[in-house]
């Protein structure tokens, strides 16, 4: 299922209890989900786990009954667990691992830990044993116990042990690749959740006001659709769509294409497109799709003589989206009044 822009599977399953099992404990396991999972056993949920590749247990002892029992589960593709693994992988979302009960005794093990400490001489070792039980069990269980370990092969075990076979490459975390998902996500993001998101970003930087943005939905989903590809992150946008809202100066790879040899050639296209465009009401996307080729018809530069200039005198650079969009999301007024330097 999809919708929000995270897809979600929907998973049902009946299985059947044995009385003789209702005097135990029963956990659900998930051996791997990706990312998350919300569950429900007989209509009544259970609970909710994230992180994918480690075991999910959940205490079912509650909502288990003799006979049939339905379980359904909801499996997200992105969740918090997403970024915070953030695994070098394919995102093969779902439940990819077994899934089984374990029935335990009333009273069990639920945790336990394992110290150690050695003598000088390597030769002997305490080990103790710290044992968590769960909330059945009786106070008066021994939980702990000390061992001693005597190793007459310590020698040996000695001559084995070098530290250069010890790793000593730290962790590493790699930005980049948290852009890339990030930007992937943004990618197959719901268009109109885009949108709601773009506009608030766009009103904090003071490029839009609240009233445009409710008034032109169908222009601030071009404008997200145009420029999503050029960003990882949402608070990226401003600066990306600034040159749509705003003038901004001419870099100096732009500068080329207008001045010295070339001003003679961007003053002919400048009025080449003041011409055209005083030919229609408005810009639309079907119209913009047409434009280059009929200002390459009037003036008859073709190429990058042609695609350039224009794009630097209208967008302040000779890099971006398709020219088709800069055309529409600039409209009539802004591109006169850009062109009229050149001219």
């Amino acid at each position: 299922m999809t919708g929000n822009g995270n897809p979600v599977g929907a998973y049902e399953y009946k299985f059947y209890s044995d009385e003789d099992q209702a005097d135990q404990n029963a956990y659900l396991n998930f051996e791997g989900v990706d990312s998350c999972i919300y569950l429900w056993l007989n209509g009544e949920f259970v609970g909710y786990s994230s992180v994918s590749h480690v075991t999910h247990e959940f205490d079912i002892s509650d909502y288990i009954q003799s006979g049939e029992n339905l379980l359904q589960a909801l499996v997200f593709k992105w969740s918090a667990g997403s970024y915070l693994e953030d695994q070098d992988k394919f995102r093969m979302s779902g439940i990819f691992r077994d899934v089984y009960i374990l029935y335990r005794p009333e009273t069990h093990i639920v945790d336990y830990v394992i110290n150690h400490e050695l003598n000088d001489s390597l030769d002997k070792a305490e080990i103790q044993v710290d044992l968590e039980w769960n909330e059945e069990a009786e106070k008066s269980i021994i939980d702990s116990a000390i061992i001693e370990v005597v190793n007459p092969r310590n020698d040996e075990l000695i001559k084995e042990f070098s530290f250069e076979r010890v790793s000593k490459t730290g962790g590493i975390f790699d930005k980049d690749k948290l852009d890339w998902v990030n930007a992937q996500f943004l990618r197959n993001q719901d268009i109109n959740v885009l949108r709601e998101e773009a506009s608030e970003e766009l009103i904090k930087a003071g490029l839009i006001t609240e009233d445009f943005a409710k008034e032109n939905k169908e222009y601030m989903e071009v404008l997200i659709d145009t420029l999503k590809d050029n960003i990882s992150l949402m608070t990226e946008l401003p600066e990306k769509a600034r040159f749509i809202f705003e003038e901004l100066p001419l870099a100096d790879e732009t500068k080329e294409f207008l001045e010295g040899d070339n001003a003679e050639n961007a003053k002919v296209l400048a009025n080449a497109i003041e011409e055209e465009l005083a030919s229609v009401d408005e810009i639309t996307l079907d119209y913009a799709k047409t434009f280059m080729k009929s200002i390459q018809k009037k003036t008859g530069i073709k190429g990058k003589n042609l695609y350039m200039p224009v794009r630097a005198m209208i967008s302040f650079s000779v890099h971006g989206p398709e020219m088709d969009r800069i055309l529409y999301l600039l409209g009539k007024e802004k591109i006169f009044k850009r062109l009229d330097k050149f001219k």
